[in-house]
């Protein structure tokens, strides 16, 4: 697991080197070609006998990979919750770890880890490739990269509550804040 662990690290320290040129929504792409040769390589062991190095380099590229997806996918799972993101995030962990438990259940179902890493693991990277064509695909579910600056709360007003009078009064607050940073930010 040594190896695995190893290779997110490495995908994590260059996926930092890579934020300095370009945003984090650009590098899911990579990171999914990265998941779907780990995927490739993890179905041909059903072809090949395993060994240390055919079952770990198929999942060191997946780990990998997942490095480069997992702050977008994190960062866009939670955009459309500002308000309950907290629990928002405990429902992305809940579904992560219930994910990972239905897919280990399912694979101590079939009695023979080659054959459930062979294929479970292949059907967990292709889901996830498939399911970022969908979100590409449908515009009203892609959010757009967050503001640089992104404003919060004024002082004193965290503890607003929940009405639609404090809803517009907050967005109203947040459409000037924006105005007047975009006209900081603007050529002179």
């Amino acid at each position: 697991m040594l190896f695995q662990t190893g290779s997110y690290l490495l995908g994590s320290l260059v996926f930092r080197a890579l934020m300095r040129r370009t945003g984090a929504y650009r590098l899911v792409g990579p990171g999914l070609v990265f998941i779907a040769i780990g995927s490739v390589g993890n179905a041909l062991r059903l072809a090949w006998e395993p060994s240390f190095l055919r079952v770990m380099v198929p999942v060191g590229f997946f780990a990998f990979g997942i490095a480069f997806v997992m702050p977008a996918m994190t960062t866009a799972a939670l955009a459309p919750f500002p308000r309950i993101a907290g629990a928002a995030a405990s429902m992305m962990g809940f579904l992560q770890m219930g994910s990972g438990l239905l897919v280990g259940s399912f694979g101590a179902l079939l009695g023979n880890p080659v054959l459930a890493m062979g294929s479970l693991i292949p059907l967990m990277g292709v889901t996830a490739c498939l399911l970022y064509r969908v979100y590409r695909r449908h515009p009203h579910l892609a959010e757009p990269e967050p503001l640089p600056a992104v404003p919060g709360l004024p002082v004193g007003r965290t503890m607003m509550p929940d009405t639609p009078a404090a809803r517009a009064e907050e967005d109203r607050e947040r459409a000037a804040l924006h105005q007047r940073a975009q006209r900081n930010d603007a050529p002179t």
